[in-house]
């Protein structure tokens, strides 16, 4: 039964990357835009900081600004500094980013369903 599952969790894996290729994304990446896309509409009493994100990606990589800074290059996140505190930043989001995160989710759910 271990490994069954696995194989299925390679295989997830496999066709996830595959697809996420298509995008330019690595999976880190498509994680930190779910995160971002998670944020839109709550109401916070600070911004959402690229410490923020680190603290709820799968992966707890030391690299964060690096990849905040790969993703504003990509158009799909906007980063910019906060009014309370220069030493952070505001993640959000772009309308690119929630567009490439929808067409992502369709593809992902429809392969995974054949």
């Amino acid at each position: 039964m271990i490994k069954e599952r696995l194989k299925s969790g390679n295989w997830i894996g496999v066709e996830a990357n595959k697809l996420l290729e298509e995008f330019e994304l690595t999976q880190q990446q498509f994680n930190a835009l779910r995160i971002l896309r998670g944020q839109i509409g709550v109401e916070r009493d600070t911004s959402f900081s690229t410490q923020d994100l680190r603290e709820l990606l799968l992966d707890k990589m030391s690299d964060t600004s690096r990849l905040v800074d790969r993703l504003v290059k990509k158009e799909v996140i906007h980063k910019k500094p906060c009014d309370h505190d220069a030493r952070r930043v505001h993640l959000t989001i772009t309308e690119k980013g929630v567009a490439s995160l929808t067409e992502i989710d369709s593809q992902l759910h429809m392969s995974l369903i054949q």
